[in-house]
């Protein structure tokens, strides 16, 4: 029913929308925004290379990275004609309210991201005296630095990966864990260009000039290995170890050390508190077995329980939760609509609902009241569950196993052992209702 409900939603929202708008949940839209994540994550690591190691893109990367602003000015241009969700859930497609949203928003930061300062750099020439060379050369540079902007359009992938882990259903400290090893592989991989950059700024006296001169051959003379050194300080430096292999050798590489020496302490002791957090929250429901176990063992052990009474204790509680959810389940469910309460019950307790035969006959809905009123229990074999003369005090489904019927017999007598119960059967609803003892065992 859920499932029929949102897809009767996006048919009249499809019908409802004006000819030349976009759908912001169409299939094809959400392949375009895909796309230029792919395009992002490519921007958010190369273009710091670029402008920090000086490395312009020829042949196919060039056309690539030329293809990529095109498609991030076409994306400008399909956000004024894509709907505008609004807080309520609806989309509106008034052409007014979508540009005074998106002028107001992110068009400042799309638009100078996707300038195609590469293009404007090479329009500024050589002039004809030393003077004017200098200021060519200075401006050049600066709108190479430019390119810089690039990196606001990692503010998409804050939504694309919302999205994912909405998507994904894993345990979420998982997906914490990744996104927190993805950021610190990002941060470290800026640094590092940092470093080079203010490395090769002097040509006298730096880090570089150090190791290109160490009489122990270290030679760093390619943007690969030069690229591998500034990740590895960067990590030595962001985790406060600082072999001191490679250090800096003028006042900007000093203050850079500093700085990164500085937010690398805090960065690194919370990376090691959320960490230590994430990998206890890997398995709650482990987690929550073992704390409630040990409650019941300690149980135990306080009150001197003779050891076959507290291994009976013990693995009763072991089948118990190992059977049921250690989640509150109950607040989970009473929040919910009856409906969706239901479709949850029966998924959740799918085994249950099917191999109970009385069930078959019954709606849904009590169904699942008598479901959620259930608990787990367990016997060992040729114990008695109750015994005649009894008064029961509830109802048994069998999920697992046999359960024998039997006639108690006189003194000096064998029990007379009558049917036999399995899996799907039910027992002591007569004896529980009416209140009357019971005639069997």
């Amino acid at each position: 029913m859920p499932l029929y409900i949102g897809r009767r939603r996006r048919v009249v929202r499809r019908l409802l929308k004006p000819r030349y708008f976009i759908d912001p949940e169409a299939n094809a839209k959400r392949m375009w925004d895909l796309l230029l994540t792919g395009l992002v994550l490519y921007t958010t690591l190369v273009v710091p290379y670029r402008v920090c190691f000086q490395v312009e893109a020829a042949g196919g990367f060039a056309i690539l990275e030329t293809s990529m602003d095109v498609a991030f000015f076409v994306d400008i241009v399909l956000n004024f004609v894509t709907g505008l969700q609004l807080p309520s859930g609806e989309v509106s497609y008034n052409f007014r309210v979508i540009v005074k949203a998106y002028l107001r928003g992110w068009f400042v930061v799309d638009f100078c991201s996707t300038l195609p300062f590469e293009s404007i750099a090479k329009l500024f020439g050589v002039g004809d005296n030393a003077h004017a060379a200098l200021l060519s050369a200075k401006l050049l540079r600066g709108l190479k630095v430019l390119r810089l902007f690039k990196l606001a359009r990692i503010r998409r992938l804050g939504k694309v990966f919302a999205n994912l882990e909405d998507a994904v259903y894993t345990n979420q400290s998982r997906v914490s864990l990744a996104k927190l090893a993805l950021t610190m592989l990002f941060i470290a991989h800026l640094v590092a260009c940092l470093w080079y950059a203010v490395g090769r700024a002097d040509s006298t006296e730096s880090w570089l000039v150090v190791l290109a001169n160490d009489p122990a051959g270290h030679v760093v003379d390619t943007n690969s290995l030069q690229y591998v050194r500034s990740v590895y300080w960067a990590i030595v430096t962001m985790t406060t170890i600082g072999y001191g292999d490679i250090v800096g050798h003028n006042n900007y590489e000093r203050m850079l050390n500093i700085a990164v020496m500085a937010v690398g302490v805090s960065f690194f002791g919370y990376v090691i508190g959320t960490i230590s957090t994430l990998v206890t929250n890997l398995d709650v429901a482990a987690a929550r077995y073992d704390e409630r176990m040990t409650v019941v063992k300690e149980y135990i052990i306080s009150r001197r329980m003779p050891k076959y009474i507290g291994n009976k204790i013990r693995h009763h509680f072991e089948y118990f939760y190992q059977n049921r959810s250690v989640f509150n389940e109950s607040l989970i469910l009473n929040r919910l609509p009856s409906a969706l309460r239901n479709e949850m019950i029966h998924h959740v307790h799918a085994k249950i609902v099917s191999s109970v035969k009385y069930f078959v006959k019954c709606p849904e809905s009590l169904i699942s009241d008598i479901v959620m009123a259930m608990r787990p229990f367990a016997m060992l074999k040729d114990e008695y569950i109750y015994v005649e003369h009894e008064i029961a005090a509830h109802v048994f489904f069998i999920i697992k196993g046999k359960v024998q019927l039997v006639k108690t017999a006189k003194r000096g007598k064998e029990d007379t052992r009558l049917s036999s119960l399995g899996v799907g059967d039910h027992f002591g609803e007569v004896m529980y209702c009416t209140r009357y003892p019971e005639t069997l065992s």
